[in-house]
This record gives structure tokens, C-alpha cells and sequence, in this order.
């Protein structure tokens, strides 16, 4: 029998097959109530917004909003459409101007978030 099948019969049987366990807690399973509008600002700062209006077990499809941070020579605000990717326990969002924003949901069930860009780190703790 091969691992397909196996894993086929431990699933209809309600099992979990050996190597699986680690996938228990990745894509939305690891995100419970993603779905929404989530608000907060990088390091008190930048002022974001993540809306995420659909899941699928690899994928969210978002919206990445910025608003004013003059301090960092941020001037107008916007936002852009991103199919985010899930990697374990991490929402990732990869941005076309380069730069990656990483969310984790956290017990308390808001989103801790990290942002780098050309070698510059910025956190946040988004709610709903």
C-alpha cells in the first residue's frame, strides 16, 4: 500500500497519519476568525489596515492599507490587492514595493505583525 493510500484510510478513519501532526496547525486552522478587517499600526507609527475577505487552505486573498507616517517619509496614503501565502502559523503578504509583512495570530486573538523593508523591521499588534 502506498503513503497515499494510507493516508486516504487513517483520514477516513479519522486518524492522523505519522508526519501530519505538524500540519495540524497551518493555513486558516492556525487563524480561526481571520476573515475581516484588522487595524493597528507598525511601531506606533505607520497606520495599517489588513482586510482579509476570503481563505483558502493555502491562500488569503487581501488588502494591504498604509495610511500617513511623515516621520518616515510616508506622505500618501494607499493600499493594493495581495494573495497572501500561509507557511505553518504565518500569513505572509508580499507587497510590490519589496517588502514582506508576516502576521501570526496570537492566543488573545490578535494578529502580531512583522514588516521588513530594505533592511528596516517595523511590529504591530493588529485588532479587529
Amino acid at each position: 500500500m502506498n503513503w497515499r493510500a494510507i493516508a486516504l484510510v487513517a483520514a477516513l478513519a479519522g486518524c492522523t497519519p505519522a508526519g501530519a501532526a505538524s500540519q495540524a496547525a497551518t493555513g486558516p486552522k492556525a487563524f480561526p476568525h481571520l476573515t475581516g478587517q484588522w487595524n493597528g499600526s507598525w511601531d506606533g507609527t505607520f497606520p495599517t489596515t489588513l482586510v482579509v475577505n476570503s481563505v483558502t487552505p493555502t491562500t488569503a486573498n487581501v488588502i494591504y492599507e498604509w495610511g500617513l507616517a511623515p516621520s518616515w517619509n510616508i506622505d500618501i496614503p494607499g493600499f493594493e490587492r495581495s494573495t497572501a501565502r500561509f507557511y505553518g502559523d504565518k500569513l505572509v503578504v508580499f507587497l510590490t514595493n519589496g517588502a514582506v509583512a508576516t502576521y501570526v495570530m496570537k492566543p488573545d486573538g490578535t494578529l502580531y505583525g512583522t514588516y521588513r523593508f530594505r533592511g528596516r523591521v517595523a511590529h504591530t499588534t493588529l485588532r479587529q
